[in-house]
């Protein structure tokens, strides 16, 4: 063989060998197996499909470092009860980033039904809002009811517009001051009255929209009105209502005769049962009712993988350690997870 042949030869050689070695012209991807088991009456499929559909392949050889998303399937009248290895938690879906063989496991049991939360409930007046701290929980306007299970505490704070003052708390809270403190161990009601600053003197009359009177449906109710201490009340049954005059500086109570309140609107505003107004110019209040029973509730569920910790705000969910990965919050409720 001439020495050019034989040269050749050597670079082929020794280019087959690095192929083979994983060197730089044909890395190979180191493989681990990751296995799947299941027990309870459910399956879990890779998402999306192709490497996991355990019952019947429950074991796949996957790239390190290859993110692999797994999800629960539980069978009809089943639920998820768990995640366990290298997924923990309750939700349907769950992700590993895949280090070296690995074991996964899926129980299912039973579907239950949802705890129910403990509620908190705000109705302010017109001329402010109401805010919680933690933020977002209570921005009322727009978001005035929130609830969880697991107790913990939440303070709401009452922010009164330009040309009004904050006048006082009522129902589970109390006083004049801004901030008022709660636990949440039973449903609770806040209300939060503020006041035209200056009063205008004169009379003036509360109209009340109601959205659901008797006889319109299946879901009704009724509002009574109450003033001067109780000694003077009105009661509206009809689908529109306007009080006799009320003398400028006095404080109005509205709440419902009959019904499950959904909520107020107009003056008032809100989902806690008491509406607190001072007579300082005509109002107009809408009430809507629900259905009877208590309100719903959703259940946010967790899965994690790997080392660490996910809480909620509001507390309820504390998934890691102490394994608390899913939890019941109220309608409308923001939840943030950490």
């Amino acid at each position: 063989m001439g020495a050019r042949a034989w040269t050749a030869a050597v670079v082929a050689i020794l280019a087959t060998a690095a192929v083979a070695s994983g060197g730089p012209q044909g890395t190979a991807a180191v493989k681990a197996t990751v296995t799947v088991s299941v027990a309870g009456g459910g399956r879990v499929q890779s998402d999306p499909p192709g490497a996991i559909d355990c019952g019947a392949t429950c074991s796949a050889e996957l790239d390190v470092g290859a993110t692999l998303a797994l999800r629960a399937l539980p069978d009809s009248g089943r639920e998820l009860r768990g995640w366990d290895g290298e997924c923990t938690g309750r939700s349907a879906r769950c992700e590993v980033v895949v280090e070296g063989p690995s074991s996964i496991s899926a129980t299912f049991g039973p579907a239950q039904a949802l705890s129910q939360p403990n509620t908190l409930a705000v109705t302010r007046s017109e001329g402010g809002t109401v805010v919680s701290d933690p933020e977002g929980l209570i921005d009322c306007g727009s978001t005035c009811s929130a609830g969880w299970i697991g107790g913990g505490q939440v303070t709401i704070r009452a922010r009164a517009s330009g040309g009004f003052r904050f006048l006082g708390w009522f129902g589970d809270c109390s006083g004049s001051d801004d901030a008022c403190r709660l636990t949440l161990d039973r449903d609770r009601d806040a209300v939060a009255s503020f006041v035209r600053n200056p009063i205008p003197p004169g009379s003036y009359r509360i109209t009340i929209r109601n959205m659901n009177p008797p006889g319109s449906g299946s879901t009704t109710g009724t509002v009574e009105v109450v003033w001067n201490n109780g000694n003077d009340t009105f009661f509206c049954g009809d689908a529109e209502c306007t009080t006799p005059a009320i003398a400028f500086g006095t404080n109005v109570e509205l709440r419902p005769d009959s019904g499950t309140l959904k909520e107020w609107s107009g003056a008032c505003v809100g989902k806690a049962e008491l509406c607190h107004l001072v007579m300082s110019g005509n109002a107009q209040v809408t009430v809507s009712f629900r259905p009877g029973g208590p309100p719903p509730s959703f259940g946010v569920n967790v899965a994690r993988s790997g080392n660490g910790t996910v809480r909620s705000a509001p507390s309820g969910i504390d998934c890691g350690p102490n394994s608390t990965c899913a939890a019941a919050f109220g309608e409308q409720t923001r939840v943030r997870l950490t």
